[in-house]
């Protein structure tokens, strides 16, 4: 379905994007998939780009999945399951749970 020609790297974003599209069981994934890479392609043409590794954006998945797993009585049970000192689970539960209570609570100085 891609036409002759098709430069390698969008080749291969139309293979990512149909494999990740097929694991959402739409009709027609190549078509999306396509369409999806020459919107990338249009908008992007000539033009160099970066990536990120999006570190910082997993490890805020990983600390927001371990203070909605943490309990109070669990801090064994996380440590083991994600590598970390339970010290580190510590952390992360008061970070996050800062981190969301500012979200809730208004501010009384701003």
């Amino acid at each position: 379905m891609l036409p002759e020609n098709y430069p390698e790297k969008l080749i291969e974003m139309h293979q990512l994007l149909c494999v990740e599209l097929a694991k959402l069981a739409q009709p027609d994934v190549a078509g999306i998939a396509f369409c999806v890479t020459e919107t990338i392609r249009a908008h992007y043409s000539g033009t160099p780009l970066y990536f990120p590794k999006g570190e910082a954006y997993i490890q805020h998945q990983r600390n927001l999945e371990i203070f909605q797993k943490f309990d109070g009585s669990n801090h064994d049970a996380l440590h083991r399951e994600y590598g970390l000192t339970t010290k580190e689970i510590y952390r992360i539960v008061k970070r996050m749970y800062a981190s969301e209570l500012a979200k809730r609570q208004m501010r009384l100085f701003d």
